[in-house]
């Protein structure tokens, strides 16, 4: 689901399930704060029941511009709208997963880019998940979307076999990025140009699924108060304790807190 930065009547649902074998799904927007909905998109395949339920966001409104919005499907690839979410075109990626998806978050609209991640369905086999609805044969990709006069110009940032994104996350600065994925999180700071893996004190090689930041001021002089932010990212585990990490931005050092009392739940929206 999404909600428009701006208008909070409006809102986007996406839902589907899978009925005697068949996935039958697709794209709702309300513009009264969820008491009616209307059909918008049946193209955009949506599996509900999915292993990808467990994964970020596939629907996002533009910070910059929220007329603009993505979402993005199973297999039918990439959706922008220009009108709120009331009419749709596909932009590509169709025959690619698309797990999730997120704008930087700026309000300058010259500024804005589109961040997605894509899915090997190998990955689901060999982690346990079960199968999706339907498949498709590609690799997990990292895309960075940028927009020139109005239209998406994409780059394929990064692409591995047996790799999959599962969650995106955004520092305080715009375009510092942060990546749950089957192989453990990775961050850029280049424009999505490079990325690297943190390792220190960190697992690597294993899903993560949870990924969040905490912002918050910090006082370097009086006159020069700093913005910093904080990573928390864990594991999609089923043990007991729920590990979760804690990592300074730009720091490749993470510190471990176990929080027994906290069973982690995670679901889309």
């Amino acid at each position: 689901m999404a909600v428009h930065p701006k208008d909070d009547s409006i809102v986007l649902r996406g839902s589907g399930c899978v009925v005697d074998g068949q996935l039958k799904s697709g794209l709702f927007r309300s513009a009264d704060r969820g008491k009616s909905w209307k059909r918008v998109s049946a193209n955009i395949d949506f599996d509900g029941r999915g292993p990808t339920a467990f994964f970020g966001e596939v629907i996002a409104f533009s910070p910059g511009n929220p007329s603009v919005v993505a979402a993005a499907g199973e297999t039918s690839g990439l959706f922008f709208s220009r009108d709120a979410g009331e009419t749709w075109e596909n932009v590509g990626l169709k025959g690619e997963r698309v797990t999730c998806l997120s704008f930087v978050p700026t309000t300058r609209e010259e500024d804005s880019a589109l961040i997605v991640g894509t899915f090997d369905d190998r990955e689901f086999e060999t982690l346990g998940l079960g199968k999706p609805g339907s498949s498709v044969k590609a690799p997990g990709r990292v895309y960075w979307i940028g927009f020139k006069d109005g239209k998406p110009t994409r780059k394929p940032s990064w692409e591995m076999e047996h790799f999959g994104v599962t969650n995106i996350g955004h520092g305080v600065h715009e375009h510092f990025v942060t990546l749950a994925t089957t192989r453990g999180v990775y961050y850029t700071w280049q424009h999505g140009n490079a990325f690297a893996q943190r390792l220190h004190n960190l697992p690597g090689d294993m899903l993560y699924t949870a990924l969040g930041y905490r912002r918050f001021m910090k006082e370097t002089r009086v006159d020069e108060p700093r913005t910093k932010s904080t990573t928390y990212t864990a594991p999609f585990s089923g043990q007991e304790k729920s590990p979760v990490y804690c990592v300074p931005e730009r720091n490749t050092i993470a510190v471990n807190i176990v929080l027994p009392w906290w069973r982690v739940s995670f679901r889309r929206g």
